[in-house]
């Protein structure tokens, strides 16, 4: 099997020296210019990194081209941020015609792939919301039992049964990861 072929497409300087030089675990192939890389014969998968400095209009010449490919290769924006390299991936989804945009974001009730995602996550938050409360209470329940003399037998049950509520809890907590994008994040 063939390595996965690296691309860093970004004009030569300091922080391009930088990226480089910080990045020893990958030695990609280095081109100046997207004009480069487009007059090249590149077969199969492979990982384009946009490097410091490229000028937007040649990651959107970049772009065009890759969506034209079958099947596109990656495509990460690579920035400094705090001092530390970032990867960005740039996706280069499938192509959706203007009417076809219109008709999605036009929906008053909000269907399509946009409105089916908010409407699962907003059911996610309400059942989490519900789920919360009588776990909370049974798992509080459970605990307080334990407090009292039990025989064994029952202190084994009561055990189990906490174990499982606390497993419950942290299931329902874990979807707390699914939310929308909050606005002010959203470029």
């Amino acid at each position: 099997m063939d390595s996965l072929q690296i691309v860093l497409i970004g004009p030569p300087g300091p922080a391009r020296d930088r990226f480089l030089s910080s990045s020893p675990a990958i030695t990609p192939e280095v081109l100046d210019s997207v004009e480069a890389y487009l007059q090249r014969n590149w077969d199969g998968h492979g990982i384009l990194l946009l490097g410091p400095g490229l000028p937007p209009g040649e990651i959107l010449t970049l772009l065009e081209h890759e969506a034209e490919r079958e099947p596109p290769r990656t495509s990460l924006l690579v920035e400094e941020r705090e001092g530390q390299w970032q990867a960005r991936p740039l996706s280069l989804g499938h192509p959706l015609g203007i009417p076809r945009l219109a008709e999605i974001a036009g929906d008053p009730e909000g269907k399509g792939p946009v409105g089916d995602l908010h409407w699962v996550l907003r059911v996610v938050a309400k059942a989490r919301h519900d789920l919360n409360n009588p776990l909370t209470s049974g798992l509080a329940e459970v605990q307080l039992l334990l407090m009292d003399e039990h025989p064994a037998e029952t202190r084994d049950s009561l055990a189990t049964i906490q174990e499982q509520f606390r497993r419950l809890r942290d299931m329902v907590a874990d979807l707390s990861r699914l939310r929308a994008p909050r606005k002010d994040r959203v470029s």
